[in-house]
């Protein structure tokens, strides 16, 4: 009797049919899976710009000051706020910072929150801290009032509350912030400890 080692032409071919209708079935589901997983990693993306983002502009405007020594004061409408930072980031090492936050239109219906910085002896930047808004706006809270206001033209003080909502998408957007109102008006900046001295 003679002895086979191995397999036979006809076992080959049926395993590599066997596994070539395997695959060919489960093809369309795997890259169900794969685009499901994009389409989850790019929302998680987005969730942690916004995030970034609404903690960005809660704390830039936190450090907002009181005018003082010739700086602008804060001013602020529904669609664009100006005012003067000291924030305490050791990234920040030249002075006030000027800020304009302001809305632009992107397409028709949707905005994006800018922010134009500066700070002396330095070229002025632009920032796209949120995109894809809809029917944003910033409103502001006096010290003793109960309703938000569309305008902040009190220069020489700071309101007690500044609200940012709109909408991304189906998602609601609401940011509130209040600047710090613990700094007279002698500050001077100090740019070894990069905050406000008396």
């Amino acid at each position: 009797m003679k002895s086979t080692r191995g397999f036979t032409l006809l076992e080959v071919l049926v395993t590599l049919c066997v596994t070539g209708l395997l695959f060919a079935i489960l093809m369309p589901t795997l890259s169900g899976v794969i685009a499901a997983d994009k389409r989850l990693q790019q929302r998680q993306n987005q969730t942690d710009e916004r995030a970034l983002g609404a903690h960005w502009l809660t704390t830039l405007i936190q450090s907002a000051q009181p005018r003082s020594l010739g700086e602008t004061g804060f001013m602020g409408s529904s669609r664009e706020v100006r005012f003067t930072a000291h924030p305490q980031e050791a990234s920040r090492p030249h002075g006030p910072l000027s800020v304009r936050l302001y809305l632009a239109e992107t397409t028709r219906g949707q905005w994006a929150l800018m922010a134009d910085l500066s700070q002396p002896q330095r070229a002025m930047r632009t920032e796209r801290v949120l995109d894809g808004l809809q029917a944003p706006r910033f409103s502001f809270l006096a010290a003793q009032a109960s309703k938000l206001e569309d305008r902040w033209q009190d220069a020489t003080r700071l309101p007690a509350l500044v609200r940012f909502e709109g909408n991304i998408g189906a998602q609601p957007i609401d940011i509130a912030a209040a600047p710090r109102r613990s700094i007279g008006s002698r500050c001077r900046f100090d740019e070894v400890s990069v905050t406000c001295r008396h």
